[in-house]
């Protein structure tokens, strides 16, 4: 069929970066019914096009993005079955426990394992993907070239929990360099 495509619709992208659940009384939607309504009138135009693999949701959500985005995925999984939905993760990284979870008792990489458990059983993606930059180049406003110390940990503990929940697991690797400017540096 050639080359496929996943589309990054604003209204729906919009919708996955909510806080709470779009379903129900006081909510975007009153009921699933509408909100997969809405749906299929925003994808009609491109749903059913031979180039079309999927949609693009939130970029590294936290999890009070989760109730939002598993709203998402039942509503256009009853549109289009089959429909990929691009929704990378966050990586680990130490001391963000806030992103990952509001159980105040989970700390460091027991609150990353929650986040990738929440994601997976909330949403039912089958799927877990997220990108990462192990290659740095600035440590404590220093230019020093450096192997990320959390990249290692992160592939553990999501490939871990993917299986666990018999997901597959997903993972882009940036292999440039990131810094505070995101420049890149030509080699001279």
């Amino acid at each position: 069929v050639g080359l496929k495509c996943i589309v990054m619709d604003h209204r729906i992208y919009d919708l996955s970066c909510k806080i709470e659940s779009l379903v129900g009384e006081g909510k975007d939607f009153a009921t699933m019914n509408a909100l997969v309504e809405k749906l299929t009138e925003y994808t009609a135009p491109y749903i059913n096009h031979a180039a079309f693999y999927g949609l693009e949701l939130k970029d590294e959500p936290f999890y009070i993005n989760f109730d939002a985005i598993a709203d998402l995925y039942a509503a256009l999984r009853e549109i289009k079955p089959d429909i990929y939905l691009n929704c990378v993760m966050l990586p680990y990284t130490d001391n963000a426990q806030t992103k990952y979870t509001d159980d105040i008792s989970l700390v460091g990489k027991t609150a990353y394992r929650d986040y990738v458990k929440e994601f997976l059983s909330k949403t039912g993606a089958g799927y877990f993907d997220y990108d990462d930059y192990p290659f740095m180049n600035e440590k404590n406003n220093r230019k020093v070239a450096y192997f990320k110390d959390s990249y290692l940990s992160t592939l553990q503990i999501a490939a871990q929990e993917s299986a666990k929940q018999n997901a597959e697991f997903y993972l882009t690797l940036q292999s440039y360099t990131s810094t505070k400017t995101s420049r890149m540096r030509k080699r001279e």
